[in-house]
Protein backbone atom coordinates (compact mmCIF):
# COMPACT_ATOMS: atom_id res chain seq x y z
CA UNK A 1 0.00 0.00 0.00
CA UNK A 2 1.43 3.51 -1.22
CA UNK A 3 0.88 6.42 1.17
CA UNK A 4 -1.66 7.94 -1.21
CA UNK A 5 -3.72 4.82 0.13
CA UNK A 6 -2.97 5.23 4.07
CA UNK A 7 -5.51 6.28 6.42
CA UNK A 8 -4.70 9.56 7.48
CA UNK A 9 -4.54 9.68 11.03
CA UNK A 10 -2.27 13.28 11.73
CA UNK A 11 -1.55 16.36 9.70
CA UNK A 12 0.78 18.83 9.62
CA UNK A 13 -0.27 22.10 8.50
CA UNK A 14 1.46 24.84 7.17
CA UNK A 15 1.32 28.74 8.32
CA UNK A 16 2.15 31.57 6.05
CA UNK A 17 -0.60 31.79 3.28
CA UNK A 18 -2.04 28.69 4.37
CA UNK A 19 -3.66 29.97 7.88
CA UNK A 20 -3.28 33.34 6.76
CA UNK A 21 -2.24 35.68 3.99
CA UNK A 22 1.68 36.96 4.86
CA UNK A 23 2.55 39.62 2.81
CA UNK A 24 0.24 42.37 4.42
CA UNK A 25 1.81 40.83 8.34
CA UNK A 26 5.28 41.27 7.17
CA UNK A 27 4.72 45.05 5.59
CA UNK A 28 2.75 45.60 8.68
CA UNK A 29 5.32 44.65 10.72
CA UNK A 30 7.91 46.32 9.09
CA UNK A 31 6.09 49.77 9.48
CA UNK A 32 5.49 49.63 12.84
CA UNK A 33 9.54 49.19 13.35
CA UNK A 34 10.21 51.64 11.29
CA UNK A 35 7.70 54.24 12.83
CA UNK A 36 9.31 52.90 16.54
CA UNK A 37 12.54 53.67 15.53
CA UNK A 38 11.44 57.37 13.76
CA UNK A 39 9.68 57.84 17.74
CA UNK A 40 12.86 56.37 19.63
CA UNK A 41 15.83 56.67 17.22
CA UNK A 42 15.34 58.86 14.49
CA UNK A 43 18.78 59.28 13.62
CA UNK A 44 18.10 55.47 12.54
CA UNK A 45 15.35 56.22 10.63
CA UNK A 46 16.65 58.99 8.74
CA UNK A 47 20.19 56.89 8.07
CA UNK A 48 17.99 53.44 7.13
CA UNK A 49 14.55 54.04 5.80
CA UNK A 50 12.73 51.23 4.88
CA UNK A 51 13.72 50.52 1.41
CA UNK A 52 17.14 50.44 2.73
CA UNK A 53 16.85 48.31 5.14
CA UNK A 54 15.16 45.84 2.96
CA UNK A 55 17.93 45.77 0.92
CA UNK A 56 20.22 45.42 3.09
CA UNK A 57 18.48 42.33 5.03
CA UNK A 58 18.32 40.44 1.37
CA UNK A 59 22.81 41.31 1.36
CA UNK A 60 22.44 39.50 4.49
CA UNK A 61 20.44 36.63 3.32
CA UNK A 62 23.28 36.42 0.59
CA UNK A 63 26.59 36.61 3.11
CA UNK A 64 24.91 34.09 5.44
CA UNK A 65 23.32 31.51 3.12
CA UNK A 66 23.52 28.66 5.46
CA UNK A 67 20.99 30.98 7.71
CA UNK A 68 18.54 31.32 4.86
CA UNK A 69 16.08 29.13 6.87
CA UNK A 70 16.14 31.45 10.04
CA UNK A 71 14.62 35.25 9.57
CA UNK A 72 14.76 35.61 13.47
CA UNK A 73 18.75 35.38 12.96
CA UNK A 74 18.94 37.93 9.89
CA UNK A 75 16.41 40.49 11.03
CA UNK A 76 18.05 40.53 14.46
CA UNK A 77 21.46 40.66 12.39
CA UNK A 78 20.45 43.62 10.23
CA UNK A 79 19.43 45.35 13.49
CA UNK A 80 22.52 44.87 15.40
CA UNK A 81 24.68 46.22 12.15
CA UNK A 82 22.50 49.26 11.85
CA UNK A 83 23.06 50.28 15.45
CA UNK A 84 25.90 49.84 15.87
CA UNK A 85 26.90 52.09 12.99
CA UNK A 86 24.45 54.29 14.18
CA UNK A 87 26.31 54.46 17.29
CA UNK A 88 23.75 52.47 19.72
CA UNK A 89 24.20 49.87 21.83
CA UNK A 90 22.84 46.05 20.97
CA UNK A 91 19.85 46.66 23.22
CA UNK A 92 18.43 48.90 20.71
CA UNK A 93 18.34 46.27 17.82
CA UNK A 94 16.68 43.48 19.94
CA UNK A 95 14.15 46.53 21.25
CA UNK A 96 13.21 47.49 17.27
CA UNK A 97 13.27 43.10 16.58
CA UNK A 98 10.49 42.94 19.55
CA UNK A 99 8.54 45.74 17.85
CA UNK A 100 8.63 43.87 14.33
CA UNK A 101 7.93 40.38 16.46
CA UNK A 102 5.12 41.72 17.88
CA UNK A 103 3.05 42.90 14.68
CA UNK A 104 4.79 39.85 13.14
CA UNK A 105 2.08 37.74 15.20
CA UNK A 106 -0.93 40.03 14.14
CA UNK A 107 -2.28 38.18 11.60
CA UNK A 108 -5.77 37.99 10.30
CA UNK A 109 -6.69 34.18 9.72
CA UNK A 110 -8.70 33.71 6.64
CA UNK A 111 -12.17 33.09 7.37
CA UNK A 112 -11.97 29.20 7.04
CA UNK A 113 -9.39 28.74 9.58
CA UNK A 114 -10.97 28.93 12.90
CA UNK A 115 -14.27 26.52 12.42
CA UNK A 116 -11.95 24.13 10.67
CA UNK A 117 -8.88 23.85 13.22
CA UNK A 118 -12.11 23.51 15.75
CA UNK A 119 -13.53 20.29 13.39
CA UNK A 120 -9.58 18.89 12.59
CA UNK A 121 -7.69 18.92 16.13
CA UNK A 122 -11.02 17.14 17.89
CA UNK A 123 -10.14 14.16 15.30
CA UNK A 124 -6.17 13.97 14.63
CA UNK A 125 -3.30 15.57 16.12
CA UNK A 126 -2.02 18.98 14.44
CA UNK A 127 1.21 19.72 13.87
CA UNK A 128 2.68 23.68 12.72
CA UNK A 129 5.13 23.46 9.84
CA UNK A 130 6.63 26.14 9.07
CA UNK A 131 9.67 28.56 7.28
CA UNK A 132 8.41 31.75 9.05
CA UNK A 133 8.68 32.77 12.73
CA UNK A 134 4.94 32.89 13.68
CA UNK A 135 4.61 31.80 17.54
CA UNK A 136 1.06 30.36 17.76
CA UNK A 137 0.42 31.39 21.31
CA UNK A 138 0.70 34.78 20.54
CA UNK A 139 -1.26 34.30 17.37
CA UNK A 140 -3.81 32.78 19.45
CA UNK A 141 -3.75 29.17 17.59
CA UNK A 142 -1.49 27.46 20.00
CA UNK A 143 -4.65 25.55 21.45
CA UNK A 144 -5.13 23.68 18.42
CA UNK A 145 -2.00 22.07 17.96
CA UNK A 146 0.65 19.61 19.83
CA UNK A 147 3.65 21.19 18.33
CA UNK A 148 4.76 23.93 15.76
CA UNK A 149 8.26 23.02 14.12
CA UNK A 150 9.93 25.61 13.01
CA UNK A 151 12.77 25.63 10.62
CA UNK A 152 15.26 28.03 12.50
CA UNK A 153 14.71 25.62 15.33
CA UNK A 154 15.48 22.62 12.64
CA UNK A 155 18.01 23.64 11.08
CA UNK A 156 16.88 23.20 7.26
CA UNK A 157 13.46 24.98 5.72
CA UNK A 158 11.11 23.38 3.71
CA UNK A 159 11.14 21.58 1.26
CA UNK A 160 14.47 19.24 3.60
CA UNK A 161 13.11 16.37 4.94
CA UNK A 162 14.78 16.93 8.38
CA UNK A 163 12.01 19.36 8.98
CA UNK A 164 9.26 17.17 7.54
CA UNK A 165 10.71 14.52 10.05
CA UNK A 166 10.89 16.30 12.82
CA UNK A 167 7.24 17.55 12.34
CA UNK A 168 6.21 13.36 11.95
CA UNK A 169 8.21 12.27 15.12
CA UNK A 170 5.85 14.95 17.01
CA UNK A 171 2.52 13.17 15.69
CA UNK A 172 3.74 9.80 16.57
CA UNK A 173 2.00 8.47 13.63
CA UNK A 174 4.41 6.63 10.65
CA UNK A 175 4.85 9.47 7.72
CA UNK A 176 2.75 7.65 5.48
CA UNK A 177 -0.31 8.15 7.55
CA UNK A 178 0.54 12.19 8.01
CA UNK A 179 -1.06 14.20 5.94
CA UNK A 180 0.83 17.60 5.40
CA UNK A 181 -1.15 20.28 4.24
CA UNK A 182 0.06 23.42 2.08
CA UNK A 183 -0.42 26.55 -0.26
CA UNK A 184 3.07 25.99 -1.76
CA UNK A 185 3.53 23.06 -4.54
CA UNK A 186 7.31 22.93 -4.05
CA UNK A 187 8.00 23.58 -0.30
CA UNK A 188 4.92 22.12 0.89
CA UNK A 189 3.55 19.41 -1.83
CA UNK A 190 6.60 17.94 -3.49
CA UNK A 191 9.08 18.60 0.61
CA UNK A 192 6.04 16.37 2.05
CA UNK A 193 6.22 13.44 -1.01
CA UNK A 194 10.02 13.35 -0.70
CA UNK A 195 9.84 12.99 3.11
CA UNK A 196 6.99 10.01 2.40
CA UNK A 197 3.60 11.95 3.52
CA UNK A 198 0.61 12.28 1.51
CA UNK A 199 -0.42 15.98 1.03
CA UNK A 200 -3.13 18.36 0.24
CA UNK A 201 -2.81 21.59 -1.59
CA UNK A 202 -4.57 24.51 -0.50
CA UNK A 203 -5.24 26.31 -3.69
CA UNK A 204 -6.81 29.31 -3.08
CA UNK A 205 -6.19 31.11 -6.13
CA UNK A 206 -7.60 28.98 -8.22
CA UNK A 207 -3.88 27.85 -10.10
CA UNK A 208 -3.51 24.86 -12.14
CA UNK A 209 -1.07 21.88 -11.22
CA UNK A 210 2.07 21.52 -12.38
CA UNK A 211 1.90 18.53 -14.83
CA UNK A 212 5.86 17.34 -14.33
CA UNK A 213 5.52 16.86 -10.78
CA UNK A 214 3.03 14.50 -8.67
CA UNK A 215 -0.29 15.92 -7.74
CA UNK A 216 -1.09 15.52 -3.65
CA UNK A 217 -3.50 13.45 -2.88
CA UNK A 218 -6.40 16.26 -2.52
CA UNK A 219 -6.47 19.83 -3.60
CA UNK A 220 -8.64 22.05 -1.81
CA UNK A 221 -9.75 25.80 -2.14
CA UNK A 222 -9.92 26.43 2.15
CA UNK A 223 -9.53 24.60 4.78
CA UNK A 224 -13.39 23.60 4.63
CA UNK A 225 -13.12 21.54 1.72
CA UNK A 226 -10.70 19.92 3.37
CA UNK A 227 -12.58 19.52 6.57
CA UNK A 228 -15.18 18.16 3.61
CA UNK A 229 -12.96 16.06 2.26
CA UNK A 230 -11.81 14.47 5.33
CA UNK A 231 -14.76 13.61 6.98
CA UNK A 232 -15.61 11.56 3.97
CA UNK A 233 -12.47 10.01 3.91
CA UNK A 234 -9.67 10.37 6.23
CA UNK A 235 -10.08 7.90 10.04
CA UNK A 236 -10.55 9.90 13.29
CA UNK A 237 -9.35 8.96 16.57
CA UNK A 238 -12.58 9.06 17.84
Amino acid sequence: MNAAEQPIEAICLDLDDTLWPVLPVIKRAERAMQDWLKANYPDISRRFPRNTLRQRLAQILERFPEQKHDMSFNRRHLLGEIAKQAGHPPEVAEQAYQVFFAERNRVDLYKDVLPALEWLGARFPLVAVTNGTADLSRVGLDQYFVANVQAREIGVAKPGREIFDAAVQRTGVPHARVLHVGDDPHTDVHGAHQAGMQAAWVNRKAENWQPDSPPPRMIVSDLEELSIKLGRTGRCRD
